[in-house]
């Protein structure tokens, strides 16, 4: 029964020691992959027009410095969700190019 007692609590112990970096881990992954992922498209959309409309000469520019300012502040849902916001960007530009209006 005393093997029994401390395998137990060895386990016990492990978990109790884990537990903080398991969260950590998991709190961190919900906040930089899944929570930025939940914003709808069409306010992604929204903020990458915005960003083209008042930085028409590099607005994949002014993304980054604000997907930048984020990182720097540890903050990994506005990071991801800039980093989103650049992605659309970078689409709308490419379309742009490969489809001008006007012609």
């Amino acid at each position: 029964m005393p093997d029994v007692a401390w395998h137990i609590l060895g386990w016990a112990l492990t978990a109790v020691a884990a537990g903080p970096i398991i969260l950590a881990v998991g709190m961190e992954i919900w906040a930089g992959a899944i929570r930025p992922r939940l914003i709808p498209s069409l306010e992604i959309e929204r903020l990458a027009n915005e960003v083209l409309t008042k930085y028409p000469d590099d607005p994949e520019q002014a993304a980054f410095r604000e997907e930048e300012y984020y990182w720097f502040r540890c903050d990994s849902f506005e990071q991801w969700k800039w980093r989103r916001v650049r992605r659309e960007i970078q689409r709308q530009l490419s379309q742009r190019r490969c489809h001008p209006s006007g012609h």
